[in-house]
Formats: structure tokens, C-alpha cells, sequence
């Protein structure tokens, strides 16, 4: 039989390979699948830094590595499965890859600047190898994939923005919760200026009282609690509102020992549904109404950073910048007593009378204790400091002996008139 001849067509640009079209021909094949370089050599096969899908989570891969994320690549993820054509700047489908072969070249996608490399969610800025040198170009991914990623943005900024406000939270949504915590501090408050132990004690935890007076229990009532019967302490006013997280919450306070109140954190943890006082750290706070004198511990003395007080009516920044912990007294001394002699040389101080712990004249003001390393604690003065004269000391003792901090020079004295 005589073949059919054909009309001949010519062919609108020079033959491609046989196998181009096949779609499954595109990717370098070795039993895996890898993102294309096609961008950089253009030799259509793997590029070594994404050499296994697994390798997409090396640092390297998220940088513009002149892969072009026509490919699919999600870089934090595995190869797309699309092949795609080194040449044009735009998501590629399969059955899209060049024109017939009845076609003319057409003239690549126009490149958008509309997101001017600054799209959310996109990728490195695609890279065109270029005989002329190459040149970062942005693309404008089609409209379904720009509408998930919308969505997908509102959803995560919605997320985030609650996540952040959740993480922020300082309860003033629960109105119900800082009222309740207010109620175990203003408790607290009552049962000191009563002299009540019992009462006291019931808005704590046992942990609670071990971590701010070194005792609970029985111990708490026979040592602190004699103290605290004789009215000797006072909680303060919060300093800010209580900051509540679920069944935990803190709040800034003085506690005062006589005049002398440092500021703490106080932790507070819910139990039975009742807010308990669960401990307290030494803490620092802006001073707005009192004048601010600054103190503060060197290797064997204390020094004030501002000028020495003289008006009764102040608070304390005490820093901390040495190495060991510390403590900040303060008592009153008699104008003809030597301070020196009385810290330095304890055999030639005057003689403590029955019944009190300091010689006739010294008075204790009151204190703070565990003054940690690069601490830095505010000290409050429950009243106006009568005049006198002063002196601050450091009754702590290092572990390898040789008495309290005080004997090698660490008191300083200061007048108020």
C-alpha cells in the first residue's frame, strides 16, 4: 500500500529532544526525588546542597541559594513534584513546558514588581542566570496560591496577636482574681498590725514562710512569731497590680521589720480555689515620692553613690556589684560612741545590758538579708527617719570564718539633722 504523504510544516524554532515533553524526564531520576538547579548551572540535576530531601533543614538552604522556587521546593519541607522550565519565571504545570513545535519562542512572563521581594510568605527572589550577569527578580505567584497565603497570614496574625496577648496577660480581664489576691494580702496586712500569728500563718504556705523567714511551723511561731506578736512587721502597699497567670500570680510589696521594708515579689499560688502566699524574692522598684539614695557594697566597706542623707524622709537603691552576699542594717549610735572601736574591736565596745541584744544607746532599726551577687534591692522607710545618727552595717558572714563583714570595714555612718 502507498503511505500518505503528509503536508510538511516547518518548524517555528530548532527540535527539541525527544523525550522533553515527558514530564517524567525533567528531573534527574535515581530512585528519589530532588530539587531541580535551575537557576545556577542549569544541568537539570541535583544541586548538592539540597542533595536529599532531608537536607532541606540545613542552614544553608535558606539564604537565596540561586535555587529557582519555580521548582516547588519548600525549603523547610520536601521538593515539589512539578517539573518546570529553566527559563520562565512563573509557576510551570505539567503539559506547559515549551511551546509546539509549530510555535515561535513566545516572550517570557512579564515580572511583577508589585511585591517588590517583599512578599509575605514568599521565598528568596528568584534568580535568572543571564549571559549578561544575572539579576534578582521578584515573581507574582497566581491568584489561588496568593489567596491561601492571605488567609493563611490572617489566620497565624490572628494567632500570634492572641498568643502575645495571652502571654501579656496581667488579668485585668479577671477582675474577680486580682480582687481575691488583694483580699489574702490585705489579710495578711490585718493579721500583722493584730499581732495575730495564726491568722498570718493561714495566708501562707509551710514553703511560703520557709522562704522569707528561714522557718515554718513551730519554729515560725516560737522565733518570727514573737516578733510578729509584738507588731513588729507591716506589709506595704503593692507597688503595681498583681500579675496573674492561671493559678499563679506576683506582686511587688515592702515588708517592713520596724522601719525598714525592703521591696519583694511575692509569689502567690491558688489552692482550694483561695490565693496563699507561696514565697518572696528581694526585689527593686522606681521611688517617686521619697528622695532616692544610692548604696552600695564594695570588696570591704559600703559607700554611698549619691551624697549622704541628711532629711529623714528616704529610700534606699542598694546594689550589689561584688562577688559575695551581703546584708544592709541599720542602727542608731550614741553621738560620743566610736563606731570604730565598736565594729573593728568588739572587746572594747561598751557592755550589753540583760534582757537586749545591743549596748546602752544602739538601738536596731531594722534590716535586709541575702543581698546576692549583682543584686540590686530597694529599701523603703515605713516612716520618716527621726534625727540621729546612723550607721549601716553588714552582719554577714562568709563560710570560711573570721566573723561578720562588719569587723573588716564594711558600716557606714550618716547624720539626720
Amino acid at each position: 500500500m502507498q503511505p500518505d504523504e503528509l503536508t510538511p510544516e516547518a518548524f517555528g524554532r530548532a527540535a527539541l529532544a525527544a523525550h522533553h515533553l515527558d514530564s517524567g524526564c525533567d528531573l534527574t531520576y535515581d530512585g528519589r526525588w530532588a530539587v531541580v538547579d535551575v537557576a545556577g548551572r542549569r544541568d537539570r540535576s541535583a544541586d548538592a546542597r539540597f542533595d536529599w530531601p532531608d537536607d532541606l533543614e540545613d542552614p544553608l538552604a535558606f539564604g537565596n541559594q540561586r535555587v529557582n522556587s519555580v521548582a516547588g521546593a519548600d525549603l523547610r519541607r520536601g521538593p515539589g513534584r512539578v517539573a518546570v522550565d529553566a527559563d520562565v519565571t512563573a509557576f510551570t504545570q505539567l503539559g506547559c513546558h515549551w511551546p509546539r513545535l509549530d510555535q515561535s519562542h513566545g516572550a517570557e512572563p512579564a515580572i511583577d514588581s508589585y511585591l517588590d521581594c517583599r512578599f509575605l510568605f514568599a521565598h528568596d527572589p528568584i534568580v535568572t542566570d543571564e549571559p549578561n550577569g544575572a539579576m534578582d527578580r521578584c515573581y507574582r505567584p497566581p491568584m489561588r496560591v496568593r489567596r491561601r497565603l492571605l488567609s493563611l497570614s490572617l489566620i497565624l496574625v490572628v494567632a500570634v496577636g492572641s498568643g502575645c496577648a495571652n502571654a501579656a496577660r496581667t488579668d485585668p480581664a479577671s477582675a474577680a482574681e486580682v480582687a481575691a489576691i488583694e483580699t489574702t494580702l490585705q489579710t495578711a496586712r490585718d493579721a500583722l498590725v493584730a499581732g495575730d500569728v495564726p491568722g498570718f500563718m493561714k495566708e501562707w504556705t509551710d514553703s511560703g514562710l520557709q522562704d522569707v523567714f528561714y522557718e515554718s511551723g513551730n519554729a515560725f511561731v516560737g522565733n518570727t512569731g514573737y516578733y510578729l506578736a509584738a507588731k513588729q512587721y507591716r506589709l506595704g502597699a503593692a507597688t503595681s497590680a498583681p500579675v496573674v497567670l492561671g493559678d499563679s500570680a506576683a506582686v511587688v510589696a515592702p515588708l517592713y521589720f520596724r522601719l525598714v521594708g525592703p521591696v519583694r515579689k511575692f509569689s502567690l499560688v491558688k489552692q482550694g480555689g483561695i490565693w496563699v502566699i507561696d514565697g518572696a524574692e528581694l526585689a527593686s522598684t522606681q521611688v517617686t515620692d521619697t528622695t532616692a539614695i544610692g548604696v552600695a557594697f564594695k570588696e570591704s566597706s559600703i559607700r554611698f553613690e549619691t551624697t549622704a542623707p541628711i532629711n529623714g524622709d528616704i529610700a534606699l537603691q542598694v546594689r550589689n556589684p561584688t562577688a559575695r552576699t551581703h546584708q544592709l542594717n541599720i542602727l542608731t549610735a550614741p553621738p560620743d560612741q566610736d563606731v570604730v572601736a565598736f565594729f573593728e574591736d568588739p572587746e572594747s565596745a561598751p557592755p550589753v545590758p540583760e534582757g537586749r541584744s545591743m549596748p546602752e544607746g544602739f538601738d536596731f532599726v531594722g534590716g535586709v538579708v541575702g543581698i546576692e551577687p549583682g543584686m540590686t534591692v530597694t529599701v523603703l522607710m515605713y516612716d520618716v527617719l527621726p534625727p540621729g545618727r546612723y550607721v549601716l552595717f553588714c552582719n554577714e558572714e562568709d563560710n570560711a570564718g573570721g566573723g561578720p563583714h562588719s569587723m573588716r570595714g564594711e558600716y557606714l555612718e550618716f547624720t539626720i539633722r
